[in-house]
């Protein structure tokens, strides 16, 4: 798990960037390491993939333009993503698709196995090049010298509440434009607000404590609700995907993607009230004082 960032509102943006930096390192390489040796869960594979999302959203907030970092993790992200399908497919919708084709008196009872992109096992993945390379640029990011201290920074400078709060009202207006029209998104423009939601979240968490607690608390209550629905709903896109490409000679996976082609749809059905709730939560930003 994540430890928590500690902001402060008179840091400048070098400290509070390591600050944050350190936190999703420490997430990663401790998951990284443990998948390396060979030995590990499916919930390492998926707190690794959370730690990658987490530095790629700490990079977009304080606007950091390493390209190694960013493009390394969306590499080693994509590429753990077959792991992290299969346990969803079989967990989440296995055994409710088994009981649906029962129902159905089709002659398989089991669900048909869906077809995933990369079969490489995740502790190979960890220990190609690129992968490595993504690490080792990452301890060196951390070793990174912090830059002024607050007090020789420029009175022009904005405070890092400011700056942060600016970045954070974008993101959130992004979120709410597409949540308000939710219904009328294709499937991939769903799947791009469940990302821009993920990235408002985590940022949310990073700078958390330099605003009031109370509010950050009802937002991030509405924000995870509307998290778990928009993803819930990638799911079952997903898992069509993966079963599509056998459905037209496999009548079992045809069945399936009828199956999840119906779940989608209540799913989207199902997200009204959050998605609802979300266009109208204060935003936590606009209460703080400047100092």
């Amino acid at each position: 798990m994540a430890a928590a960032v500690r902001l402060a509102p008179q840091m400048n943006a070098a400290a509070a960037w390591q600050a944050v930096l350190r936190s999703c390192a420490d997430q990663i390489l401790a998951n990284a390491s443990q998948i390396a040796s060979g030995t590990h869960a499916p919930e390492h594979v998926h707190q690794l993939r959370v730690g990658l999302r987490r530095l790629r959203s700490a990079l977009a907030l304080f606007e950091d333009d390493r390209p190694g970092l960013a493009e390394g993790a969306a590499a080693l992200f994509r590429r753990l993503g077959s792991a992290r399908d299969s346990v969803v497919i079989d967990g989440e919708f296995g055994v409710e698709l088994a009981a649906a084709m029962h129902v159905a008196k089709l002659a398989n009872e089991t669900a048909p196995a869906a077809s995933v992109a990369d079969t490489t096992p995740p502790a190979m993945i960890l220990r190609e090049v690129a992968g490595q390379t993504l690490l080792l640029d990452l301890l060196a990011a951390m070793h990174v010298e912090p830059g002024p201290e607050p007090e020789t920074v420029s009175a022009d400078t904005p405070a890092i509440r400011d700056q942060l709060a600016a970045r954070l009202n974008r993101w959130h207006r992004q979120v709410v434009a597409d949540a308000a029209r939710y219904g009328e998104l294709e499937d991939e423009a769903r799947h791009r607000l469940r990302k821009r939601a993920k990235r408002l979240r985590y940022a949310t968490e990073f700078c958390r404590l330099l605003f009031e607690r109370r509010a950050v608390r009802r937002y991030l209550k509405a924000l995870r609700a509307l998290q778990e629905r928009l993803g819930a709903v990638s799911d079952a896109v997903m898992a069509m995907d993966a079963f599509g490409a056998r459905a037209p000679a496999d009548p079992h996976a045809m069945f399936a993607l009828g199956w999840l082609a119906a779940r989608r749809e209540a799913l989207i059905a199902a997200a009204a009230p959050e998605l609802k709730a979300f266009t109208k939560v204060e935003r936590f930003w606009k209460k703080h004082k400047r100092d």
